[in-house]
């Protein structure tokens, strides 16, 4: 049994990608070790929003083409969508940075940072694009490696300018660990070479800026609204707490998502592969979506619950007394930590099923119940602990809908798609 295991290739793949994710994991919790002692929580606070404005700026400033590069039969259209997605994203990275000087109360607090802001957007999709490329190619191996160099060099680079007295040694450090990732994923890489370096004619690029127009039209924004509904509460808690529960929010959700991150950044580019080779081969997908679903389910349950009684000490133990309200919130985040896990599977079927007009529908009306459980909460007084679960909470039971929603219409999609097949033969 345990050799069948073994040799099963997905399994393959995501012990590949999850033992360097693990490795990455561990230094970046010996990195914070390190940096909560030397950087004081203010400091960390606009880390964090840094952090918070980049998942935001990222998830659109591609118009969604970086997803699309591991869809592509053809190796040029992928290269035509490799060079789609960096030129679009400089483009709107610019505008990002302009934006920011607008003179608009909201904006005030990131126009010092708003070049980071702008540099760290664009090498952040160049990263993402790069790695659909490795994953285009089952180059798993690749993609873990990167992980744990990334860690190293932002811990170090945080570390070192830190003594050197830079002010933004912590975004700085981003910075050069995404140029780092970027020179390492491109290094001895004939596939990434040749999309990037040879020549293609306007032809190509416009037939796939046709060809994958549904993505920028509807899964862009899909993108940007999940986005703002993981990046806006560190956003909206600026505008009503202190930096310092920022930062209390901060580590508290790093270090929550550890393990859940572990498993869902293994598998989520695994699973893409696996079920864009299927909906390629006009095979179905159900029976694999939903036994991932209730196979991370029960673990992840398990595991909250070790979560609730050893983390809280544990957050103590590891950065000091000084940081026991992060302990505390590592309980109240409980649900994200949940939501981690039984969100991989139907987040992967929307981008290898033509379900984008629904991802919309549902990313508006999510991004609704859980920002508005924000406000509320807010409004009618309750503390910043119970504002977290509370929003926790919803980030939860909206994704647990999706799931269930996203099943029937795969169910739904493939009769149809059998039974068009059926006809025409």
């Amino acid at each position: 049994m345990i050799k069948k295991v073994y040799s099963n290739l997905f399994f393959k793949n995501v012990l590949k990608v999850s033992t360097g994710t693990f490795l990455a994991q561990v230094l970046m919790l010996i990195g914070m070790t390190i940096i909560t002692r030397l950087y004081d929580k203010d400091t960390i606070g606009i880390y964090a929003l840094f952090v918070a404005f980049i998942g935001v700026t990222t998830s659109f400033v591609s118009l969604a083409y970086d997803t699309t590069i591991v869809l592509p039969k053809e190796e040029d259209d992928a290269g035509a969508l490799l060079k789609i997605s960096i030129a679009i994203s400089f483009f709107f990275s610019f505008l990002t940075f302009l934006m920011l000087y607008l003179p608009l109360d909201f904006f005030k607090e990131y126009v010092s940072i708003s070049l980071f802001i702008a540099i760290g957007t664009f090498l952040q999709v160049v990263v993402n694009s790069l790695e659909y490329f490795k994953i285009r190619h089952d180059l798993y191996h690749v993609l873990s490696k990167s992980k744990v160099l990334r860690n190293f060099i932002l811990i170090v680079c945080q570390i070192v300018l830190f003594y050197l007295g830079s002010a933004n040694g912590l975004i700085i450090g981003f910075i050069l660990a995404m140029c780092a990732t970027i020179l390492y994923l491109i290094y001895k890489d004939e596939f990434i070479c040749f999309a990037l370096f040879k020549k293609q004619g306007k032809e190509l690029l416009k037939k796939n800026l046709i060809t994958y127009k549904e993505y920028p039209k509807y899964f862009c924004w899909s993108n940007l609204i999940f986005a703002l509904s993981a990046g806006l509460p560190v956003l909206i808690f600026n505008q009503y707490f202190s930096l310092e529960q920022i930062a209390f929010y901060s580590i508290a959700f790093s270090v929550i998502i550890q393990p859940a991150g572990l498993i869902s950044s293994s598998i989520r580019p695994v699973l893409l592969s696996k079920l864009a080779q299927k909906v390629n081969a006009n095979s179905s997908i159900l029976k694999t979506y939903n036994k991932i679903f209730y196979a991370l389910l029960v673990p992840g349950i398990v595991l909250s619950i070790g979560i609730f009684l050893i983390l809280p000490h544990l957050v103590v133990l590891v950065f000091g007394p000084s940081w026991f309200e992060s302990g505390k919130l590592t309980r109240f985040l409980i649900p994200i930590f949940l939501w981690y896990f039984v969100s991989i599977p139907s987040s992967i079927t929307s981008k290898v099923y033509p379900f984008q007009k629904y991802s919309l529908f549902y990313t508006v009306v999510s991004l609704i119940f859980k920002i508005g459980s924000i406000f509320v909460t807010i409004y009618i007084g309750l503390n910043f602990n119970n504002v977290v679960l509370v929003y926790a909470i919803a980030t939860l039971l909206s994704d647990v809908a999706n799931h269930f929603i996203i099943g029937y219409k795969v169910k739904k999609h493939e009769f149809t798609h059998k039974n068009t097949i059926e006809c025409a033969v």
